[in-house]
């Protein structure tokens, strides 16, 4: 693993994210540092970068959080709008560029994960229901 990597790794602890999650970023990192380096090294200090914005904070512990939460929380719909609300403003944000996500690196890393839960499928479906619209 990249020092970036364990850099923000470190800072999603600090932030007191859980172990869970933490385990979780680490196999992705591992997984797309493996197959991918170069987009993997672009994606980290994007990564870096938010993880400064108390925005994507609150939105990623929050996330964390939605682990546990009942599929039927209204407060996914939320958290699902924040993070869209988010991404948008951030790739239109002052001269920003966001580093494009792979579709198929993409996939690889949703089906090698395999952690999830019934909170996280809805927050999944929710986003892509907004996407359509």
């Amino acid at each position: 693993m990249s020092a970036d990597v364990a850099e923000y790794l470190a800072r999603l602890r600090e932030l007191g994210v859980s172990d869970r999650a933490v385990r979780m970023e680490r196999d992705i990192w591992i997984l797309l540092q493996s197959v991918a380096p170069e987009q993997a090294s672009d994606w980290v200090a994007d990564k870096l970068d938010a993880i400064d914005d108390p925005r994507f904070r609150a939105i990623y512990l929050d996330y964390d959080a939605a682990f546990d939460w009942s599929p039927d929380d209204p407060r996914l719909v939320d958290l699902a709008d924040r993070t869209r609300r988010w991404i948008i403003g951030r790739r239109t944000g002052a001269g920003r560029t966001t580093p494009a996500l792979d579709p198929k690196l993409v996939r690889l890393v949703n089906e090698s994960v395999g952690v999830t839960s019934p909170a996280w499928e809805r927050l999944t479906k929710i986003a892509q229901k907004a996407t359509t619209e």
